[in-house]
C-alpha cells in the first residue's frame, strides 16, 4: 500500500514535471553548437537534481502525511539542491530568468537560496508586505518562479511538521472559547481600522470630501472586498505563488499602515483557518499522518471526537499510555473518549504496560502542589485503572490529607477502586469519615466497603479509633467533635472502647455534637445506658 502511494505521488509530480517543461524548453537559446560534454554533463547534472527533489519531495510528504513524521536529514540536503539548480538554470537557460545588478557570484547564489528559505518560513508574507531587501538576485521568470515555488513547499512541508510537534500546548490554548472571540474582535477592529484609512487616504486626495462620499468608485469596494480573501489565500499558500507571480486581488494603495494591517489579519485569520484546516484533516484522512498527541489534544473537538477515537483504535496498543493520562483530562468529554477508545483497544487495558508506563506521570501529577484540580483528576485516573495502580496507594493516603476537600474525596474513592491491596488505607479512610465535607465522607464509607467489608473489625479501624476519640475531645470546633462522634458510630462494636468519652459528649454544649453522640452510642453498644447510667 505504501509502495502505491509513494508510486502514485511520484507519478503526478512527473506529470507536473512535464507540464513546465515545455516552458523551460522554449525559453533556452541553446543551438547544436554550442553543446559540449561539459554542458551534456550539465543537463545529466540538472536531470538528476530534479528527479532527486522530487523523490526526496514524495517522501518527506508521505511520511509527514501518513506517520506524522518529519524527515530531518532529506529536509536538510535540499536548500545545497536547490541552489545548485538555481545556478544551472542560470548556466543553461541563459540570465534572462534573474534580475541582477552584477553578474552574479558564488555568495549571490548562496543568498539566494537563504533569501528564499526565509520568504518560505515568512508564513505572513512580512518580508514581501514591507518590501523588506535580503537579496541581491531575483527570479524574472515564471520558469524560475516555479522551481522557487517547489523549494517553498519542501521547506514548508518541513517547518509545519516541526512546528506541530512544537506548539502542542499553543493549540490547546487556541482552542479556548475566550481566546477564539478575542481574534474574530480582533479581526473586526482590524477591518474597521482598515476601511477608516482607505476611505479618510482616498477622500484626501479628492477635491471635496462631501463629493467623494457621495460618489464613492466602485473600485474602492472592489479592493474592499477582495483584500481580506487576498490576505486570506496569501496565509494558506504555502508555496508562495501569489507573491512570486505578483499576484495581487485588490487595488489598496500599499504603505507602512496597510501593510501592518495586513499582517495582523493575517496572524489573527490564521487561528480560524488553522482549526478549519484541522477539522478538514479529521474528516477527510480520519486523522492520518498525526501523533498520539496530537490526535488527543483533538478528542476535545465536539464535531470530530468518534473519527479521532477510531484512528486512536487503529493505532492500538501504542495509544494506550498517552490514553491513560488523558483520564486526569478537565474536560469530562475528553475523559469519557479516553475510556472508550481504551475499552475498544484492550477490554484489559489495566493490565497493559501501557497503563504501568502512565500511572508514573499519575503518581507526579498527585504532587502537583500548584493546582487542586490536577491532583483531583489524577487521583480519579488511578483509580480507573484499578488494582494494577497498588502502586500508587502511598500517594494517594498522603492525598487523604489534601487541603482541598475534592483531591480527598478522589483519593478516597481511587483507593477503593484498587480494593484489597489498600487495606493499609484503612486507617486513614476511617479517619476521613470524620472530614467536615461530605463528599469526602461519602467517598471514604463507599472505599472502605470496597476494600473490606469487614472493615469496622479490622486492625486499621482500631488504629483509627485512638485519633477519632482525640478529635471528639476538640475544644475548638463542634463540628470537629460532632463528626468524630459520627465516626465512631460507624465503625460500631470495635469503638466500644471510646463509649467513656461518648458519653461525656452527652453533655456537649452544642446540640448537634450531643445528638451524634447519642447516636453512635446506639450503634456502638445498644445497652450502653444500662452501664453507664
Amino acid at each position: 500500500m505504501a509502495d502505491k502511494i509513494h508510486n502514485t505521488l511520484l507519478l503526478l509530480f512527473i506529470i507536473a514535471l512535464a507540464t513546465v517543461s515545455p516552458v523551460a524548453l522554449s525559453a533556452t537559446q541553446i543551438t547544436a553548437n554550442t553543446f559540449s560534454l561539459v554542458t551534456i554533463g550539465q543537463y545529466i547534472l540538472f536531470a538528476a537534481i530534479v528527479v532527486t527533489i522530487i523523490k526526496l519531495f514524495v517522501r518527506s510528504t508521505y511520511r509527514l502525511l501518513t506517520h506524522g513524521e518529519v524527515l530531518i536529514i532529506p529536509n536538510l540536503f535540499q536548500p545545497f539542491l536547490f541552489g545548485l539548480l538555481y545556478f544551472l538554470i542560470y548556466e543553461l537557460f541563459g540570465p534572462e530568468h534573474y534580475h541582477f545588478t552584477s553578474p552574479p557570484q558564488l555568495w549571490d547564489w548562496i543568498q539566494f537560496t537563504r533569501a528564499h528559505i526565509l520568504r518560505a518560513g515568512d508564513i505572513l508574507d512580512v518580508i514581501e508586505e514591507y518590501k523588506i531587501d535580503i537579496q541581491n538576485v531575483t527570479h524574472g521568470s515564471n520558469f524560475v518562479a516555479t522551481i522557487i515555488m517547489a523549494m517553498h513547499w519542501m521547506v514548508d512541508i518541513f517547518l509545519l511538521g516541526a512546528l506541530w510537534s512544537l506548539t502542542k500546548s499553543w493549540w490547546e490554548w487556541l482552542q479556548d472559547e475566550y481566546v477564539q472571540a478575542l481574534v474574530y474582535i480582533t479581526i473586526t477592529i482590524t477591518m474597521f481600522l482598515l476601511l477608516v484609512t482607505v476611505f479618510v487616504q482616498t477622500a484626501i486626495r479628492s477635491a471635496s470630501i462631501l463629493a467623494f462620499f457621495i460618489n464613492i468608485p466602485w473600485s474602492l469596494y472592489q479592493g474592499l472586498l477582495m483584500w481580506p480573501l487576498d490576505n486570506i489565500i496569501r496565509v494558506i499558500d504555502v508555496g508562495d505563488s501569489f507573491q512570486l507571480y505578483q499576484i495581487r486581488l485588490h487595488s489598496i494603495t500599499i504603505n507602512w499602515w496597510t501593510s501592518s494591517l495586513a499582517v495582523v489579519f493575517r496572524l489573527l485569520i490564521s487561528v480560524p483557518l488553522a482549526k478549519l484546516l484541522n477539522l478538514c484533516h479529521l474528516k477527510c484522512f480520519k486523522g492520518i499522518g498525526k501523533s498520539i498527541p496530537e490526535l488527543i489534544a483533538d478528542l476535545a473537538n465536539d464535531h470530530t471526537r468518534d473519527g479521532v477515537i477510531q484512528r486512536l483504535v487503529r493505532l492500538g496498543k501504542p495509544a494506550i499510555p498517552d490514553l491513560v493520562k488523558t483520564l486526569a483530562d478537565r474536560d469530562s468529554d475528553v475523559c469519557n473518549a479516553a475510556a472508550k477508545a481504551l475499552g475498544q483497544i484492550d477490554p484489559q487495558w489495566q493490565q497493559s504496560e501501557g497503563a504501568k508506563i502512565a500511572i508514573t506521570d499519575l503518581i507526579k501529577k498527585l504532587a502537583n502542589k500548584s493546582w487542586w484540580f490536577v491532583r483531583a483528576l489524577a487521583a480519579k485516573a488511578l483509580g480507573n485503572i484499578g488494582e494494577p495502580a497498588k502502586v500508587a496507594i502511598p500517594d494517594l493516603v498522603k492525598a487523604l490529607a489534601d487541603r482541598h476537600s475534592n483531591v480527598r474525596a478522589a483519593a478516597a474513592k481511587a483507593l477503593g477502586q484498587i480494593g484489597v491491596p489498600a487495606k493499609v488505607a484503612i486507617p486513614d479512610l476511617v479517619k476521613a469519615l470524620a472530614d467536615r465535607h461530605s463528599n469526602v465522607r461519602a467517598a471514604a464509607a463507599e472505599a472502605l466497603d470496597q476494600i473490606d467489608p469487614q472493615w469496622q473489625q479490622s486492625e486499621g479501624a482500631k488504629i483509627a479509633i485512638t485519633d477519632l476519640i482525640k478529635k471528639l475531645a476538640n475544644k475548638s470546633w463542634w463540628f470537629v467533635r460532632a463528626l468524630a462522634a459520627k465516626a465512631l458510630g460507624n465503625i460500631g462494636e470495635p469503638a466500644k472502647v471510646a463509649i467513656p468519652d461518648l458519653v461525656k459528649a452527652l453533655a456537649d454544649r452544642h446540640s448537634n455534637v450531643r445528638a451524634a453522640a447519642a447516636d453512635a452510642l446506639d450503634k456502638i453498644d445498644p445497652q450502653w445506658r444500662q452501664k453507664y447510667q
